[in-house]
């Protein structure tokens, strides 16, 4: 059986951006206890609830959970291209999608993910590492 790669860790990361929020108090706890019994730190709860991480995977997936919620095509196509970019295959994205529609959070219900080459050129650089 092939291993998942939407890890406890990886979806803990998205969904502690797409809660960042969040004021429920119960809520917070069980991210963070969460977050605590995966080893995550600190640092990289922070991260996640500013929208970034220290990993470039996690950030890709971080970037394309909340541009599902923007909707915004260039957005969502600019997260698609870069999620790609680094490694993601439309497989993935499309589970990262339902995920982050599961949260109920005002994201778009996961469709047929494409590429539109008629925005790539409209597409704000990649930052610079």
């Amino acid at each position: 059986m092939p291993k998942r790669f939407l890890t406890e860790r990886l979806k803990l990361h998205i969904e502690l951006a797409l809660d960042r929020d969040c004021t429920c108090k119960k809520t917070l706890a069980r991210l963070d206890r969460r977050a605590d019994r995966l080893g995550l730190t600190g640092a990289e709860v922070d991260a996640a609830r500013d929208l970034h991480s220290f990993d470039i995977r996690i950030a890709a997936a971080i970037d394309f959970a909340c541009a599902l919620g923007s909707d915004e095509p260039v957005r969502i196509h600019a997260a698609v291209v870069r999620a790609l970019m680094v490694g993601y295959n439309m497989l993935e994205l499309k589970e990262i999608a339902k995920l982050a529609h599961s949260r109920e959070l005002g994201v778009a219900k996961p469709k047929e993910l494409e590429l539109n080459p008629a925005l790539l050129g409209k597409l704000p650089p990649l930052p610079q590492q």
